[in-house]
């Protein structure tokens, strides 16, 4: 039954058998790529985000954004999403930087990212530049170099593409105060730069019982600029795309922090 594959397969020029192999390989990846994300999240992993437009006062505030990622306050663009993860009843609470740190993980380590990461990893550049940022020596290029108990190092460079710009972790229980991590992307001398914050705030409990559950809101927010020239980035017609990605990208980041500390939706 191969006959009439094979009598084609001899008409065709080797570059085209090797072009249409390729394609079919790159369609079979695709469709397999596809099917482990709609089983990811469709059917597996059901978690509630709350999207929305425009970044905290905090983030636009920032020390990190106003000296390094948009010092001239030019316009910029925003968008976060965030959900509420909670402990079991007698579980004791992880820390912020563990929770941290597994988002973190999850965001560049999950499967939503992979194409992307294997991009950066085959161009092995480093395209992320902001004067103002100490030199690193920790430079991060495959998913068992990035730490799992802790996070990366300040200034760290991930994929060549993003760096680790500030770490602060709350020493108070609960209250106003929120641990974050600022992952900057770009380059402040160009038409490009941007931030993501992953912050955790601890919700306040009803009451102070050991065996009272603690709730942590977990948000993400990302805000981009063009910090030579005061116009909107050329880039806002990807909006949608962006939107769409960064959820997924956010409902992986949240799936690991679930899995790894056992936390669950509230």
């Amino acid at each position: 039954m191969f006959a009439p594959v094979q009598r084609i397969t001899k008409s065709l020029k080797p570059q085209t058998v090797v072009l249409g192999a390729t394609l079919v390989f790159a369609a079979v990846a695709s469709g397999t790529y596809s099917f482990r994300i709609y089983n990811r999240y469709i059917r597996k992993y059901q978690i509630h985000i709350r999207p929305e437009i425009g970044v905290s006062d905090s983030l636009t505030n920032s020390n990190i954004v106003r000296t390094l990622v948009n010092p001239h306050s030019h316009v910029a663009m925003g968008d976060s999403r965030s959900v509420v993860l909670t402990t079991h009843s007698g579980q004791e609470a992880p820390s912020d930087e563990a929770i941290l740190s597994a988002l973190v993980n999850g965001f560049f380590s999950g499967p939503v990212f992979t194409p992307e990461r294997i991009a950066l990893r085959l161009l092995g550049l480093q395209l992320v530049k902001f004067e103002g940022l100490a030199p690193t020596s920790q430079h991060i290029w495959n998913t068992s170099q990035m730490p799992n108990t802790h996070l990366p190092a300040k200034t760290a460079i991930l994929w060549g593409c993003f760096q680790v710009a500030n770490i602060e972790l709350s020493s108070s229980t609960y209250g106003d105060n929120k641990s974050i991590i600022d992952i900057v992307f770009g380059n402040n001398k160009g038409q490009f730069a941007g931030c993501h914050r992953f912050s955790i705030k601890r919700l306040e409990a009803k009451s102070h019982s050991q065996r009272e559950p603690t709730q942590f809101h977990i948000q993400l927010e990302c805000i981009v600029c063009n910090p030579t020239v005061n116009k909107p980035i050329g880039i806002s017609f990807l909006g949608g795309f962006h939107i769409i990605y960064a959820n997924m990208l956010f409902r992986d980041a949240v799936t690991e922090a679930k899995h790894r500390l056992s936390l669950s939706s509230a």
